[in-house]
């Protein structure tokens, strides 16, 4: 088994509902893995199709479309917040004359 089929186990089986999310760090000391290890491999997981939710208590394995609905929601304001980011540095860079 992978460490990504590892760690969906893991929270489907002890932390499958947001009271009982798991920080980062946490997933990070079980599975020996690095910050940006556990968000890619969480990303891979949920580009597959398994609904693993978050906010700031962390991760946890839901099949409620509430608890899906809403981390959808917290994942588009944050690409709606990159964006933003994006086109403002786009205009200084377009603004920037040295």
């Amino acid at each position: 088994m992978s460490v990504a089929e590892d760690v969906l186990e893991y929270l489907k089986e002890y932390h499958n509902s947001e009271t009982k999310a798991i920080k980062s760090r946490g997933l990070c000391e079980l599975f020996n893995l690095q910050n940006r290890q556990v968000r890619h491999l969480v990303s891979g997981l949920r580009q597959k199709g398994s609904p693993i939710c978050s906010s700031n208590s962390g991760y946890w394995y839901s099949e409620d479309r509430e608890d899906i609905d809403s981390t959808i929601n917290r994942l588009s304001d944050q690409v709606r917040n990159m964006s933003l980011t994006i086109r403002g540095l786009r205009k200084a860079k377009g603004g920037y004359h040295k």
